[in-house]
């Protein structure tokens, strides 16, 4: 029901729709001959040509902080344009291979990602950046088991574990998907090997005596971008850097677990012992880690900046929360109510592309409650406060209008502050959405001011 009474709002004149798309035309035959100048002092961006570069390939290793990342990839990219792969089945290679090659063809992917080997990407890695996160092996398997015993009961019951397992139970299954991961869960994803990842094979379940796998892994490692766990800040500039991101990219902390569970000693070495391998892989990626973070700090800025990660509004046209790349600060985009929440470490935000000239930007938002304070909602643009009128809908649908508002450069970051965010479980104490949210972003229109 809100769908159809939000779609009412965004009718839009025939007439207008032309000129803006003439307009759009012009301007970007205009970029293409003269290259995109500096973003300016406020906005914090590089000078340099728009540059289109390599869609990103995330190898998401369990437990390494990689939801959080995920989150940031579907901001900078958008949502629509991050494709995950979930399901492994006997036909993964075959069904890779085939939505690889259709999303690349039509540049209708910006990233891909998934829990999946190396090894099922190889006949394309040279299609891609390749990008994983690595952490503390002891730290990771103990953040496995921990998530197990917090999370849905169902899970540890599916995996054949008791309904109050211990670690000591937990270290000693025997199902594959615990057995790969708990047993050098990082060197079997980056080896390239196959067989270490296929429970049919006796080499999968004799790893810990294969160096050769970890030869492999860290020559693979060797060369591809990658970040750890412990160090995300640093690991989130280097992406930037290797992506030519023209804007800082934020760390979101999603899908935590406690730590309150202290293993006893016998427990730890057993890790120790049974990941050997990835505490080797793990000590030369420190060691490369901090030689890249170095090289990255004497490097400097870059001059070009990758146009996957920016939004370039179509004039008069409303675009889906999804559909906007260059985002930071939003929780991600759920299809079903087609709105993307802004997260409460905020302020949320859009880098865009837009001709200088005069304009109206409309923003519509859902809140959380009907009685939301959207008066209070703070927007900048390029670091100065804007005024704006907020137009209460139906169904507690909001829209935030900045009226006649000049943009001066080309290159823009307008932020999005919210007055008021709420506990989810505050509202449905039932619920297990941890979330505290507030705003929910649904679309984004930016028009020509009517002429007076």
């Amino acid at each position: 029901m809100h769908r159809r009474a939000f779609s009412r709002l965004l009718v839009t004149c025939t007439l207008r729709k032309l000129l803006a798309s003439w307009l759009r035309a012009i301007t970007i035959a205009a970029w293409e001959t003269e290259g995109t100048p500096t973003m300016g002092n406020q906005a914090g961006g590089p000078k340099g040509l728009c540059v289109q570069s390599l869609p990103v390939l995330f190898l998401h290793i369990p437990k390494t902080a990689g939801t959080s990342f995920l989150l940031m990839l579907q901001n900078t990219f958008g949502d629509n344009r991050v494709r995950r792969f979930r399901d492994v089945d006997e036909h993964i290679q075959q069904r890779l291979d085939e939505i690889i090659d259709a999303d690349l063809d039509d540049t209708s992917s910006s990233c891909l990602a998934g829990h999946f080997p190396i090894h099922l990407f190889r006949p394309h890695l040279s299609r891609f950046q390749i990008f994983t996160i690595l952490r503390d092996p002891i730290e990771r398997v103990l953040s496995l088991y921990r998530f197990l015993k917090s999370g849905d009961p169902a899970e540890p019951e599916r995996l054949g574990l008791s309904p109050n397992f211990s670690l000591a139970e937990f270290l000693s299954s025997s199902n594959p998907e615990l057995y790969g991961q708990v047993r050098n869960g990082m060197v079997r994803m980056l080896c390239g090997d196959g067989h270490f990842s296929d429970a049919e094979r006796s080499e999968f379940w004799e790893i810990e005596t294969d160096t050769t796998a970890l030869a492999a892994a860290v020559a693979n490692l060797d060369n591809m971008d990658f970040g750890l766990t412990e160090q995300m800040d640093q690991s989130l500039a280097l992406a930037r850097s290797s992506w030519d991101i023209p804007y800082v990219l934020r760390e979101y902390r999603e899908n935590e677990t406690s730590e309150e569970t202290f293993p006893a000693l016998s427990d730890v070495n057993r890790i120790v012992r049974l990941n050997m391998l990835d505490i080797a892989l793990y000590a030369r990626a420190r060691a490369l880690f901090r030689h890249r973070c170095g090289a990255s700090n004497t490097r400097g800025t870059t001059n070009a900046y990758n146009s996957s990660s920016v939004f370039v509004p179509p004039i008069g046209e409303p675009v889906e929360t999804g559909d906007i790349p260059g985002r930071q600060g939003f929780y991600e985009f759920e299809l079903n109510e087609h709105i993307a929440w802004l997260h409460p470490d905020g302020p949320a935000e859009i880098n865009f592309v837009a001709a200088p000239g005069r304009y109206k930007m409309s923003l519509y938002f859902y809140s959380i409650v009907k009685e939301y304070p959207a008066t209070e909602v703070e927007l900048h643009l390029n670091g100065w406060r804007c005024s704006h009128t907020a137009a209460a809908l139906e169904d507690q649908w909001w829209r935030l209008c900045l009226d006649n508002i000049e943009i001066a450069q080309r290159f823009n970051r307008l932020t999005i502050g919210m007055p008021l965010c709420i506990p989810i479980t505050q509202l449905n104490p039932t619920s297990r959405d941890r979330r505290r949210v507030g705003l929910a972003l649904a679309n984004f229109l930016i028009e020509l001011p009517v002429a007076a």
